[in-house]
């Protein structure tokens, strides 16, 4: 767990699920299954193979994660689970109940919950909107220390809003093929807040080829329709796979003309850095902002 973390989009990181699979193209090249083995709380979820190392599919939960974001009192933009998949097969929906107990035990933060597997998150979603789903979560509130009627005031929002209203779900899409996959869950699963993060972007992606949907769905008054924010970003670190730059700015001006918030995070540059600094992207990509929500 991170305070302060460097990444750009986020005040924190806090790693509950610890661990994953390759699921995608975008997996190849993973930055936290490559780095895995030299925390103590990872270690043994990766093996060793030809091409380096590698996620054994093994999930491990850390609660201290969970305890850590509740007693936390300054609020912060927390992005969950860098190290794993909160959606992977190998967690139960009893523990992504406590992920989102913890998250209704801390009205303080803002919780970003990023996956590749959307239908899992589409449909374990789906399930909270029923009582008996919602329920879960509120016997997982009274079990990480919360009080009765934190528990009870979960299950009244729940029956009126089917989200809770500090926690934003997003799908990651490397390219096109992904994009359609995965958007399309994304739109049509509760939440209070939707984002996209095309990163590593690995080929050209138009939101408006994607099945079923179209630019009117980024619009912020469309609300439980809407796609709120976008990330995009090229791979970094060794062997990167180079993104073609002209792949971001067409992204950029369907948020724009949509009214979406847009983060290019860094381009490819040439060389095995990615430009970070917003400063030197070309004037049409000088673009961070984050949504807004209330």
């Amino acid at each position: 767990m991170a305070d302060n973390t460097k990444i750009e989009w986020a005040d924190a990181t806090l790693n509950y699920a610890n661990g994953c699979s390759i699921h995608s193209p975008g997996c190849k090249l993973c930055y936290a299954m490559k780095q895995a083995h030299r925390f103590p709380v990872r270690q043994g979820l990766t093996m060793q193979t030809k091409g380096g190392m590698v996620w054994t599919g093994e999930v491990r939960m850390n609660d201290k994660a969970l305890h850590q974001a509740i007693a936390w009192k300054r609020g912060r933009r927390i992005f969950w689970n860098a190290h794993g998949d909160l959606f992977h097969a190998n967690v139960t929906d009893e523990q992504i109940d406590r992920q989102f107990a913890a998250c209704a035990l801390s009205p303080q933060h803002t919780h970003m919950i990023l996956t590749k597997r959307s239908d899992r998150m589409r449909e374990y979603m789906d399930a909270k909107t029923s009582m008996p789903g919602a329920k879960a979560v509120a016997d997982q509130i009274l079990l990480l220390g919360g009080q009765p009627s934190d528990a009870a005031a979960y299950m009244t929002r729940q029956a009126e809003f089917d989200c809770l209203p500090n926690v934003w779900l997003g799908v990651s899409v490397e390219d096109q093929q992904r994009a359609n996959e995965r958007v399309p869950d994304l739109l049509a699963m509760p939440a209070a807040v939707r984002f996209v993060s095309a990163e590593p972007l690995l080929g050209p992606v138009d939101f408006s080829a994607v099945p079923g949907s179209s630019l009117r769905y980024f619009h912020p008054d469309r609300g439980a329709a809407g796609i709120s924010w976008v990330i995009i970003g090229t791979e970094s670190g060794h062997h990167a796979r180079h993104m073609d730059n002209a792949w971001a700015q067409p992204i950029v001006d369907q948020c724009q003309a949509a009214g979406v918030a847009v983060m290019v995070k860094q381009l490819s540059s040439g060389t095995a850095r990615p430009l970070h600094d917003i400063e030197q992207f070309p004037e049409g990509l000088r673009i961070r902002e984050f949504p807004h929500h209330g």
